[in-house]
């Protein structure tokens, strides 16, 4: 898992934001930075929500959680289940969902923040607030 140095240094590196950012909330699951974007993105201002790491997160109702996304085939549910196993591709999983989820409501033109780029511990997202 990426250190949160190394997540605003890959997200430089990509021209998603400019410099590192302050830190707006962190909660059980992750912590989100406003950061200033970088002009290639499209917008003024990132949040970077950098995900805790998927051990010492509370996962109550994880399994109704997956019931709902890995599908009903019994294969599609075994390797899904599988690739599963480690808390490494556990959270690469939890963010791909997120990002695909956003990307998805954006796309459709609902009001959600326009999604710019993904780690494996961390999605950068338009900052929208104050």
């Amino acid at each position: 898992m990426l250190e949160h140095e190394q997540v605003f240094e890959h997200f430089i590196g990509q021209a998603v934001i400019t410099a590192p950012g302050v830190l707006v909330k962190s909660g059980k699951e992750a912590s989100v930075y406003r950061c200033p974007a970088h002009e290639a993105s499209g917008c003024a201002e990132a949040a970077i929500k950098i995900y805790k790491d998927i051990e010492s997160r509370s996962f109550k109702g994880a399994k109704e959680y997956l019931d709902g996304r890995i599908g009903r085939t019994i294969r599609k549910r075994r390797d899904i289940l599988h690739m599963l196993s480690s808390s490494a591709s556990m959270q690469a999983y939890w963010v791909d969902a997120e990002r695909s989820a956003m990307e998805s409501l954006y796309a459709a033109g609902l009001p959600v923040p326009k999604p710019l780029a993904a780690t494996n511990s961390a999605f950068a997202m338009e900052f929208i607030g104050e």
